[in-house]
């Protein structure tokens, strides 16, 4: 499924099951000043959504949400990439499983707000502005991967601090 300059939604209670080369692709226009536009953007709201894809299960230019429902990527390369944007899990079931990059947001941060998340790949999860870890449950299954340093901050919705690990 792929949107060129437009946001893709999906909203809903049924079950929907893509196998393709790139599962949910968006993109802006590219051109040689900005690269990418940041525009579109991806929204999983409830639902069951199970992708199978060989190279990319959800690509996109601008923020991808994720908020309730199950989500389950199973990818050859990337499993969830926000070029330009943020990446939001705020509830439901998520499995993500891909070769390389489990979740990567290029050029912006990545939230884990609540539901269960796992993440398995090569890299776990990869943000340039950094992960923030909130409620829910969060797994990060990095295979094979070298850790230079992680900083954990656990605190409430409020923003309180309850504990940093580094």
């Amino acid at each position: 499924i792929t949107a060129i300059e437009a946001d893709l939604v999906f909203n809903g209670n049924g079950t929907l099951n893509i196998q393709a080369d790139n599962g949910i692709y968006t993109y802006g226009k590219y051109n040689e000043e900005d690269a990418y536009s940041g525009k579109g953007g991806i929204s999983i709201n409830g639902g069951t959504l199970n992708i199978k894809a060989d190279y990319y299960g959800v690509w996109c230019d601008g923020d991808i949400t994720v908020t309730d429902g199950t989500l389950t990527v199973n990818s050859g390369e990337e499993g969830i990439t926000s070029v330009n944007g943020n990446i939001s899990v705020n509830g439901g079931n998520n499995d993500i499983t891909a070769k390389s990059h489990g979740m990567e947001a290029m050029e912006g941060n990545i939230y884990f707000n609540g539901g269960n998340t796992v993440v398995n790949g090569d890299v776990a999860v990869n943000a340039s502005g950094g992960i923030t870890l909130g409620q829910g449950i969060t797994v990060l299954e990095p295979v094979g991967a070298k850790v230079a340093s992680v900083t954990v901050s656990i605190g409430d919705e409020d923003g309180e601090r309850y504990a940093i690990c580094k």
